[in-house]
């Protein structure tokens, strides 16, 4: 089970401003689990060495590191836990964050999700679960663009009472959120502000850090840039602000997808061309 929160601030951004977001792969294990060592959550479950190594290799951790390659922040998708009709990617988990650097928690658990709903979307969505009445949980994910289930989708119930043994009581008492379709394009601007600005603020501090996307990153391929464009500006931006609460993920890329082929790529602004007319805060 995972539990997102945020891990008080110890890195020294004077010395270390910069920073990169970019997936896991399975060289990164022995760093990571030495992360986790060293940043224990009482709200994360622990994960041992063989199920890191093997979300690792599949690109499920996504990591915020300095530059020389420090790891200051980590976030897993968790496929093992959504198992519905055969699929494990039916619900997506987002969960266990740890980051030591305040402000870029929004910003790297957002990284994820758009990396999955640009290579393989999930069929139903993203979802995670809070507990011990985390106050600061629930407020991080509201500002994120996450909102409240009124229950546990059918799929999750048998994922945590097969997979973990968990019954519905005990899964009532949590706090469950769902991120809907329709805070997409909120965060695909975020990303696209991030691309051109390279600094990224915290809204809190008003301090900002430089910050780049990996280049493993789907973000700055001709296709995934244009669809974080279609995403984020125009009228199928505003079709799923007005219409994503209730539209299925799957149908969100199939939308998106029919309108990729009118997209030129010269027609998908340069990083130094993308006028951001929003604040870069995360």
């Amino acid at each position: 089970m995972s539990k997102l929160v945020q891990t008080p601030a110890h890195f020294d951004r004077a010395n270390n401003p910069d920073l990169l977001i970019r997936p896991s792969h399975e060289g990164d294990t022995p760093q990571i689990m030495a992360f986790h060592r060293d940043n224990p959550n009482q709200y994360v479950d622990p994960l041992n060495e063989e199920r890191i190594s093997e979300i690792a290799a599949q690109q499920r951790i996504m990591l915020v590191t300095s530059i020389s390659g420090q790891i200051l922040g980590t976030t897993v998708a968790y496929p093992y836990l959504c198992h519905v009709n055969g699929s494990d990617d039916g619900w997506i988990e987002a969960g266990a964050v740890r980051s030591t650097v305040n402000g870029v928690g929004k910003l790297m658990t957002g990284s994820q999700i758009l990396q999955q709903f640009i290579n393989s979307p999930p069929q139903h969505g993203f979802f995670t679960n809070i507990y011990a009445e985390n106050e600061d949980a629930t407020a991080f994910f509201n500002k994120a663009g996450w909102r409240l289930l009124d229950e546990v989708p059918e799929g999750i119930q048998r994922s945590y009472g097969d997979v973990q043994g968990y019954t519905l009581d005990e899964m009532n008492t949590w706090t469950w959120m769902e991120f809907p379709v329709s805070s997409l394009p909120m965060l695909a601007r975020k990303v696209l502000d991030t691309l051109s600005t390279g600094q990224a603020m915290n809204a809190k501090t008003g301090q900002s850090v430089n910050i780049e996307f990996s280049d493993q990153l789907p973000f700055h391929c001709p296709e995934g840039r244009a669809i974080l464009e279609i995403v984020g500006n125009g009228d199928i931006a505003a079709k799923l602000e007005s219409d994503g609460d209730h539209m299925p993920w799957s149908e969100a890329r199939a939308l998106i997808a029919s309108h990729l082929e009118q997209v030129l790529v010269a027609d998908v602004p340069s990083q130094e061309d993308y006028a951001s007319s929003v604040e870069h805060q995360v």
